[in-house]
């Protein structure tokens, strides 16, 4: 890794650095990334639950900004663990 130069620090006063992508290839598996055009289903009980999280952290499910977050989580899970959660549709 390499100082990005732009003096910046971690706060602990060491120098920022930049990630250097080619120290993890041997973490990348071909074949496992996000498929575009692939759609997730959502699912009811990850919603519901989502929905509890929300109003036990002091938030209204119901408000505009958050009304469709719960399926978003749900289909985000999917697409996470499709094997376990859900089957990828097209």
């Amino acid at each position: 890794m390499k100082t990005n130069g732009n003096g910046h620090t971690n706060g602990a006063g060491a120098t920022a650095t930049e990630l250097d992508t080619s120290d993890y290839d041997q973490l990348i598996v071909p074949g496992l990334g996000k498929l575009e055009g692939t759609t997730y289903p959502g699912n009811d009980q990850i919603e519901q639950s989502v929905r509890v999280i929300l109003e036990n952290i002091g938030e209204d499910p119901q408000r505009e900004g958050l009304l469709r977050t719960p399926s978003r989580v749900a289909k985000m899970y999917a697409e996470l663990t499709p094997a376990i959660i859900s089957t990828p549709t097209r």
